[in-house]
């Protein structure tokens, strides 16, 4: 399936989302489908609390908004409906059907959204003006229309009576204008009704694709207000299916359509619409309908060609078996699983765990850091199977547990002690954040994966070697005060870069200038240590609704847990519940003000801070040096490949030169460098941190790095030797308070980071940093792989306000300290 990146032809597209879960998912991922369709795209949520309206509520409020935006009806506008719980396909309960994957092309997955704007950019090439209506679980090949839209278009296609009896069917009279709609009718009525109008075992079924002409649109948007008003308080749906497109049919009679429905409504778009009518367009193709889970793997058998096991963005271990005809999106197998043939399987990690064939499987993470397996099967009869869905929503029970597989296993056994849950209320309090970051976890692993040479782990295992057997295990922790809060600074780096990771430092040695800042004037971490009364160790995220977790050394915790830091620290200070006295610990971590994935250097702050709370809650006894070390050593245990110029940061005030000569261990070393008060606060002036939106795991871009270094690829290398000569330029730009050259040192960091990885800049990140340079002396990201944010250097006399009206994205003020 080829769905090359095309401009879609249209002045806004618009998305439908249920609820404030799904619109942050969705809006999550829009930037990737703007910039590779090269189109405003805007999420919007059916209701304002997110209670459901319908297919047709949710077309009256994009009416609403795109008068609100002073659009009009007189440009191309698309509108995709990819709304609702999917309660049919559970799967894609949380992020919407739209999103489903249904291929990979160059690495990257193909979305069903991919497939919709495709085909819908052909049919707007034939629009002068007007509204294209998609449904998102919907794909029709458009690609050889070629009839000029005037009027209002419905598009079908024609397939069995069997599956019209699931779906929509119109019939059109000789001169081609929608004469009779009959939703979901029997089979025997469609066969009838198929034969008067000259077809014989097949039907026109409803496409869910519908051109809307200005004119149209006009008069249905004057029912917007009084529609969604009378919506909001029966609390019930308009469906644009039932009960708006039939108005348009010739044969729909009055009395007989308003009685099917809430009448008042139906009442609103007869006396609007009536007058309207449609033509039919009827395609010659097969039904792609994604609308459950066997609906869905036989759409991707006939987009892909083939029954092979479709794989994205999944990360499956060599022990593991997969049999033939499945999906598996965004899934870790571990350990010994095996998934049977036919299975739809989505965003989940599994170890050791036997799934028969036929199911359909997901996971779902709550907010209170529960884990719950949904399973059901596939049915290969979608009637049913959607049946079974609708029917049983609120009556499918599944389990809460510690991890994915726990879940599933309490799942097979059916333990009646055991706590269960509804699938709604599961997919309610889902936790969205977890939902992302495991996509995106998977998507980098998928693209970047995560095995790094020989050279690397040795070096690894050396360090650690080296630094367990020279530490002291402590007998006993005596807490000596009750409580230590410690707020820290984040870290902006603006030379240097990835000299201080391994294998690179410890073979050449390694040098980076960056300083601690403020965010908006305060520190936007905090790491807070206290004694507790139960003889044990809590791990807590402030940040996090989750209940406080236990430490056990022997844990085997998901990748993404939140206390994954808190364990690397207890690790590699070799204490555990065993040393304590009469009394516990709580450590509790916190970022705020800055997203995840910043780029800022948090993770190894947050373990600096860690570190410095527990060793004066309980009066440890190792040096400032200990404490960057320790850093290094939690970076190892917890698999990040991080370096140590982020800790580093944290040490004496202004600009910094961070650095180590070559060899273990490492001797980390700290030095400010020499310029005024007066420059200082210049910079600060002048320096900003610009969001792009974008997220990326450290881990990975350090893993095709240092693989390209151990390889020597001499392109690489050439990087390393530009990256170290410009700590010399941005020194003597210090020394001398040049602000111009300070600048011109950042776009050069910039460019030597791109040359070290293409992982490190991608196409949003480099288009944001363009549009930056028009108001900017320097632009550089801010961490070695982050890309959370980006530094700015403004030009004299231009404003963070003037660069956050120009960007329409956040712009935050820093102060060095």
């Amino acid at each position: 399936m080829n769905c090359a990146a095309v401009k879609t032809g249209f002045d806004k597209v618009y998305i439908s989302v249920g609820n404030q879960i799904q619109k942050r998912i969705i809006e999550n991922i829009l930037p990737y489908f703007q910039e590779k369709y090269n189109t405003v795209i805007s999420a919007i949520m059916d209701g304002e609390n997110g209670e459901r309206i319908g297919s047709g509520g949710a077309l009256l409020r994009v009416l609403q908004t795109m008068r609100e935006e002073n659009a009009g009806f007189g440009g191309k506008t698309l509108f995709v409906l990819t709304g609702g719980s999917s309660k049919r396909a559970p799967n894609y309960a949380l992020p919407g059907k739209a999103t489903a994957a249904v291929g990979t092309e160059n690495g990257n997955p193909i979305r069903v959204l991919d497939a919709v704007l495709q085909n819908a950019s052909y049919l707007a090439r034939q629009m002068k003006s007007g509204l294209l209506v998609c449904c998102g679980d919907i794909v029709v090949d458009c690609s050889g229309f070629s009839e000029p839209l005037r009027c209002c278009t419905a598009f079908c296609v024609y397939e069995s009576v069997s599956i019209g009896t699931r779906h929509g069917v119109m019939f059109p009279d000789r001169s081609g204008k929608l004469c009779e709609y009959i939703q979901k009718g029997s089979a025997q009525m469609l066969a009838r009704t198929a034969e008067r109008y000259g077809l014989c075992g097949e039907v026109p079924v409803d496409a869910g694709w519908l051109y809307l002409s200005a004119p149209y649109l006009s008069s249905l948007a004057g029912t917007a207000a009084p529609a969604l008003d009378m919506l909001r308080q029966i609390q019930g749906e308009a469906n644009l299916f039932e009960d708006i497109l039939p108005v348009s049919a010739e044969k729909t009679e009055k009395n007989a359509f308003l009685s099917q429905g809430e009448a008042a409504l139906r009442r609103l778009f007869w006396d609007a619409l009536r007058s309207e009518s449609f033509v039919v367009c009827c395609l010659r193709q097969p039904f792609l309908h994604f609308g459950t889970p066997a609906e869905h793997l036989d759409c991707i058998r006939l987009l892909n060609g083939t029954g092979k096991t479709q794989y994205v963005c999944c990360d499956i271990a060599a022990s593991s078996v997969v049999g033939d005809g499945c999906l598996l999106e965004n899934v870790r197998l571990s350990g010994n699983c095996r998934i049977g043939s036919g299975c739809l399987v989505t965003d989940i990690e599994l170890l050791d765990i036997t799934v028969p064939a036929n199911t359909a499987m997901c996971g779902v993470r709550l907010r209170d850091g529960r884990y719950v397996c949904c399973v059901y099967a596939v049915d290969p009869d979608p009637a049913a199977a959607g049946d079974t869905a609708k029917r049983d929503w609120k009556a499918l029970l599944f389990y809460p547990a510690a991890s994915f597989s726990e879940s599933y296993r309490l799942y097979v056994c059916a333990d009646p002690s055991a706590a269960k849950i509804s699938a709604a209320e599961a997919f309610r309090l889902a936790d969205a954040q977890y939902f992302l970051d495991w996509r995106e976890y998977l998507s980098d692993l998928w693209q970047t994966p995560a095995v790094l040479s020989p050279g690397y782990e040795t070096y690894r295992n050396s360090i650690l070697k080296k630094h367990f057997a020279d530490l002291k295990t402590p007998q006993r922790i005596i807490c000596v005060k009750d409580r230590v809060c410690v707020e820290l600074p984040a870290r902006i780096n603006f030379s240097g870069t990835w000299t201080d990771c391994m294998p690179y430092c410890i073979e050449r040695g390694g040098e980076v200038i960056n300083a601690a800042i403020k965010v908006n004037g305060k520190f936007p971490i905090c790491v807070t240590a206290e004694r507790i009364r139960a003889r044990r160790i809590e791990m807590c995220n402030a940040d996090s609704s989750r209940a406080a977790e236990i430490y056990s050394p022997n844990g085997n915790e998901s990748v993404l847990s939140e206390c994954n830091l808190h364990r690397a620290v207890f690790r590699a200070l070799s204490i555990s519940a065993d040393a304590l006295t009469d009394h516990g610990i709580r450590l509790t971590v916190s970022v705020s003000g800055i997203m995840k994935g910043s780029g800022l250097g948090t993770s190894s702050i947050l373990l600096y801070g860690c570190f410095f709370a527990l060793r004066e809650l309980c009066g440890l006894l190792f040096t400032e040096s200990d404490l960057l070390r320790y850093v290094f050593v939690a970076e190892q245990l917890m698999h990040t490949g991080g370096g140590w110029q982020d800790q580093g940061a944290m040490i004496g005030a202004g600009l910094k030169r961070v650095f180590a000569a070559s060899g273990l261990p490492q001797n980390i070393k700290v030095e400010s460098l020499l310029c005024s008060e007066e420059f200082l606060k210049l910079l600060s002036s002048r320096l900003v941190l610009v969001s792009t939106g974008q997220r990326h795991f450290g881990r990975f871009i350090v893993t095709d790095v240092m693989n390209r270094y151990l390889t020597r690829e001499p392109e690489t290398l050439r990087a390393f030797e530009s990256v170290i000569a410009l700590n010399g330029r941005i020194s003597e730009a210090i020394r001398h308070e040049d602000i111009r050259a300070f600048g011109e040192c950042m776009n050069l960091h910039a460019k030597n980071l791109d040359l070290l990885s293409p992982l490190i800049y991608n196409n949003i990140i480099r288009k944001i940093s363009e549009d930056c340079m028009r108001f900017a002396d320097g632009c550089s990201i801010c961490g070695a792989g982050g890309g959370g944010y980006l530094a700015v250097l403004l030009k004299k006399n231009v404003s963070a306000e003037q660069l956050r009206e120009a960007l329409q994205t956040e712009v935050l003020p820093l102060t060095i300290i």
